[in-house]
């Protein structure tokens, strides 16, 4: 469980500090465990690095940085395959892409 002020919040940034004990069979709320020291919720605004709240914060993007260009002449040196990537003898899937948690491999097999 978490609060989230905004759909856009990563839920993992502010984890509620009491579990609840629930029968799932019945539906029914058994018990709360609250620790004995509470953490307060954050008043401050939370971070987005969202364009678009980006631009509702500051204004705009910034526009004096110059284009990144990455060269690799002699090609890369993993393959793609769907979403399965091999690179120096492993290989990670799925690869799924996030802003808020970059890329997240979930199963890793080594040689």
């Amino acid at each position: 469980m978490y609060y989230r002020p905004s759909l856009a919040d990563n839920q993992y940034s502010l984890p509620f500090d009491f579990c609840p004990i629930v029968d799932t069979e019945n539906g029914k709320v058994i018990s709360i465990d609250i620790p004995k020291v509470r953490r307060p919720i954050p008043k401050s605004k939370i971070n987005q690095y969202l364009p678009g709240f980006i631009a509702e914060e500051y204004g705009s993007m910034r526009k004096d940085l110059k284009p990144l260009e990455v060269v690799q002449p002699e090609g890369v040196s993993f393959k793609l395959r769907g979403r399965e990537i091999e690179w120096q003898n492993f290989k990670v899937l799925p690869l799924p892409l996030s802003y808020l948690t970059t890329t997240v491999p979930h199963w890793l097999q080594l040689p």
